[in-house]
């Protein structure tokens, strides 16, 4: 019974941060412009209206309704992707974060990952994410392929809310092995953090996986604030550290085996070194009751940086082993 009244209270999350998480922030940041003044706020004062009238009833039960109204807020400013690739850059260059090979003292790897990471919700089940450019986010496909339509909705600190993101392209394989990414275009004002990628990456090296796994969201009061419609709640980002045990497929698509702890819910979120440069792509994990140990598998970072580029992103890289 409990984990039936979870389900719904997920869904109905989705559906309330879906229909709010954009819009009334971004009308509360939206500053008109001197030259056309009354006309905006004319606009705004119709779309205010129209978002009153719709809250009023159920729009979860007209979604396409609440869809069609939410897409044309007349102050949204998001990049919309070109016609022939996936994904066009702003002309506004991307903030790059330090990456000289130092390693960060903690507090400054806890708040570059509190600001790059989000938790990803779907229709059934939520993973996690990061920013690879302003507006822009990777995560594992299996995140979002419960997803109705092409619309997800994040949330993270280095947002001022619950924001809609649209599934700008996915791939994925069959099995362990294989690749399975998602890249998701984020509506609204970007953020001032994205995470550096590298393809380098070594044997018992340091790591941190960062995201929200379903084991520790369960006992976090903010995110049971969020499904009950507070969308200022800021579910906990959970970090966990440990060492490369292992670089397997080598000749294929490179795999990442780390001892750091994570769990459902932890799926695309960054691996990351002592430099805060994500070396992987937390994917799957394999549990073996017997003998009472698990192990976590990231898809290394060489092959997302090519996924990335194929679809006309170009993230920011660095290379170099960490501490060099």
């Amino acid at each position: 019974m409990e984990a039936g009244m979870a389900m719904m209270d997920r869904k109905l999350a989705v559906c309330l941060a879906f229909l709010l998480g954009l819009s009334l922030p971004a009308m509360a940041e939206a500053g008109p412009e001197v030259a056309a003044q009354k006309q905006r706020n004319q606009a705004l004062q119709e779309y205010v209206g129209k978002l009153q009238t719709m809250l009023k009833g159920d729009p979860c039960a007209t979604p396409v309704e609440a869809q069609a109204l939410l897409m044309s807020d007349p102050t949204s400013s998001a990049v919309q992707p070109s016609a022939d690739k996936a994904y066009q850059a702003p002309d506004k260059a991307s903030p790059q974060p330090v990456s000289n090979g130092k390693a960060l003292d903690r507090q400054d790897l806890v708040e570059r990952l509190h600001k790059a990471v989000v938790l990803v919700i779907a229709d059934h089940g939520t993973g996690s994410g990061f920013f690879v450019a302003p507006n822009l986010v990777v995560t594992n496909n299996h995140v979002v392929e419960t997803s109705k339509g092409s619309e997800v909705v994040v949330i993270g600190q280095g947002l001022s809310g619950p924001r809609p993101a649209k599934i700008l392209t996915h791939v994925a394989g069959q099995g362990f092995g294989a690749r399975d990414y998602a890249l998701l275009q984020v509506e609204g004002p970007g953020v001032a953090q994205v995470l550096t990628l590298t393809d380098k990456v070594e044997e018992l090296e340091k790591v941190v996986a960062a995201g929200y796994p379903g084991l520790l969201l369960d006992n976090d009061m903010a995110f049971r604030s969020l499904l009950k419609g507070d969308l200022k709640s800021m579910p906990e980002l959970a970090m966990s550290q440990g060492t490369v045990m292992a670089l397997q497929n080598r000749d294929r698509l490179l795999t990442i085996a780390h001892s750091a702890p994570i769990s459902g819910g932890n799926s695309g979120g960054p691996l990351v070194d002592q430099c805060g440069r994500v070396v992987g792509i937390n994917t799957y994990i394999n549990v073996s009751v017997q003998q009472a140990s698990s192990a976590g598998f990231a898809i290394a970072a060489k092959d997302v940086i090519a996924y990335l580029r194929e679809n006309g992103v170009a993230p920011s890289t660095v290379d170099g082993a960490c501490g060099d």
